[in-house]
């Protein structure tokens, strides 16, 4: 062995080690010391594997004095330096098995990458140390399987204490509603406890993103107990506010705890690391079972957690393990693997098309029930791992329009495209002005835009409005000779040839339809009938909603003006 110097520590050299427990089966554990000095605690450096140490002549060292001890001490090199838990290296060429230590490296980063929105912040900060310190010792060549087995155990700590997140969607809503009833402090007889009350409002903003689960529905009562104190000056009372925290369905959970127990009734059939990571993923659904603060990610990825655990189980000696021929080994790592990529692909949903998202969560969804069917077949399964694989590489990006190049001649321009002239024919001349408001619909070609200019007849801005979008017209140029042109922006103008005042490609409808997503929770309100033309912020369509209908295009609704709501998420009823 060598240490850090480069000195080498033959065989035969004298190490010790210390306990503090009282255990006769096993009184000693942990590392052997170059150095070891035992006073009111005990101070080793120079650390060695027990892997690489014989015990020979075990001597015990007990009743040391108040003045301490020097138990052992090699003076060949100059360890009193050392870090406390730097070990010494072989010096061999043996091979040392990185494994365990690898497989978990990659589970902790499938770990950051899938499921760490769900956890406080500091508690992810504190994984992610422990992945780059694991990844570092991992790529040391002179490493011993100890500290290799121990970096691993150093590496599942952290993940194993990371504390869930609340859904504060709900607090959130009722601090800014209380904010409001109270923006104006001298409305109440005690104005310095509202000014109070509103720090405290701030203060809740700001921690957010660090509300432990269970706080969030007490934080909410507070808020209401608050506004239950404070007194108008008028007289009238100020009301709590009311939220519907979206209710967690948690059958599937107790499922497959069930299955998971039922399936290590008898551990011994299974490797003990194997059975461990089915029993934790067993008593974190359990502490989630009982906690009513989740939400329904949460309850959903730890499910998920205890179905993976059980396909990755592995028989001791599956030769000495009569099989039961009505139950077939079926391997289901590949689709766990598949649906934790298949989330993390459409983890930005908004960069691909509602439909082809909604194709993966669908295969997403799919593939979960056959995880926690116990009777799936083998083909099934991996029926399901192709759905979900397809389903991801079928994704499409939400991107704009392909503008068509200009034509240096327009009078050459292919026929059957377009052609957007930089200049539009149009006589000069005096131009009247007239305010108007009104909402327009760009009339032209499908996949092609009209040209903006910075005045009625002005110079192109370089800006087209696409096919069948909308605008707001707020002025209208009109000349002598009859040409016109629509205001819809600051210096920026619009042929009135172009423009329609109904939808383009436009159904009318009469009717309503009633929003379809998650309780508690709302669809984007959008500003036309395309994604690419944006949505308003803040103005959410809450699920189960309904709105009267108007018209329909491009697979959105019309619910009145300039305002849209996508098909996939609303059902209309005539």
């Amino acid at each position: 062995m060598k240490d850090h110097t480069g000195h080498i520590y033959p065989e035969g050299t004298k190490v010790a080690r210390y306990t503090v427990y009282q255990d006769n089966n096993n009184p000693f554990s942990g590392s052997f010391c170059l150095t070891l000095k035992v006073d009111l605690i005990s101070f080793g450096k120079g650390n060695v594997s027990p892997e690489d140490v014989t015990i020979t002549n075990e001597e015990t060292v007990r009743d040391v004095g108040p003045e301490g001890k020097e138990v052992i001490h090699n003076k060949d090199a100059d360890y009193i330096q050392w870090n406390q838990d730097e070990f010494l290296q072989h010096t061999d060429n043996r091979v040392v098995d990185h494994s365990e230590l690898t497989n978990a490296i990659k589970d902790v980063q499938m770990w950051i990458d899938t499921k760490s929105k769900s956890y406080m912040d500091q508690y992810v900060e504190g994984v992610k140390r422990a992945l780059n310190k694991a990844i570092k010792v991992n790529s040391m060549t002179e490493i011993t399987d100890y500290q290799i087995h121990q970096e691993f155990l150093n590496l599942n700590s952290p993940v194993a204490g990371a504390k869930l997140k609340g859904d504060t969607k709900p607090l959130e809503e009722v601090i800014n509603s209380a904010k409001e009833l109270i923006k104006d402090p001298n409305e109440f007889v005690n104005q310095e406890s509202v000014t109070k009350f509103q720090e405290i409002l701030n203060q809740y903003i700001s921690e957010l993103n660090n509300t432990f689960a269970q706080d969030v529905v007490p934080d909410i009562e507070l808020i209401n107990t608050h506004l239950k104190n404070l007194v108008r000056k008028d007289g009238t009372p100020v009301p709590t506010i009311n939220t519907n925290i979206p209710k967690v369905e948690k059958n599937v959970l107790s499922a497959a705890i069930t299955n998971a127990k039922g399936k290590i009734i008898d551990p011994s059939k299974f490797t003990s690391d194997s059975v461990d990571k089915v029993k934790k993923s067993v008593e974190k659904g359990e502490s989630l079972l009982v906690n009513n603060y989740v939400n329904q990610e949460q309850i959903d990825d730890i499910t998920e957690d205890i179905w993976d655990s059980m396909a990755r189980l592995v028989r001791v000696d599956s030769s000495s393990q009569p099989s039961d021929p009505s139950l077939p080994p079926v391997n289901k790592i590949e689709l766990s693997t598949a649906i934790s990529n298949a989330k993390k692909s459409i983890s930005n949903p908004d960069q691909f098309t509602v439909n082809s998202v909604t194709a993966v969560r669908n295969a997403i969804k799919s593939g979960k029930s056959v995880m926690g069917d116990i009777f799936a077949i083998q083909s099934k399964v991996d029926t399901a791992v192709k759905e979900i694989n397809d389903s991801v590489s079928k994704l499409v990006k939400v991107s704009s329009p392909t503008q068509p190049t200009q034509p240096s001649n327009p009078g050459s321009s292919q026929p059957g495209i377009p052609t957007n002239p930089v200049q539009p024919s149009v006589p000069t001349g005096d131009w009247t002005y007239t305010p108007m408001t009104a909402v327009g619909y760009i009339d032209y070609v499908a996949g092609y835009g009209i040209a903006v200019y910075a005045s009625p007849n002005g110079a192109f801005t370089g800006t087209r409005l696409m096919h069948g979008t909308t605008c707001t017209i707020s002025e209208k140029a009109t000349n002598k000779d009859g040409y016109t042109f629509y205001k819809v922006g600051d210096s920026q103008w619009i042929r009135a040839a172009n423009v329609s005042f109904t939808p383009v490609n436009y159904v009318e409808l009469s009717g309503a339809v009633t929003i379809k997503y998650k309780k508690g929770y709302g669809v984007n309100l959008w500003k036309s009938a395309s994604v690419t033309g944006g949505y308003y912020p803040g103005r959410k369509l809450m699920h189960g909603t309904s709105w009267k209908v108007f018209g329909k295009q491009n697979g959105f609704y019309r619910i009145g003006g300039n305002q849209w709501v996508q098909g996939d998420y609303a059902t209309y009823k005539k």
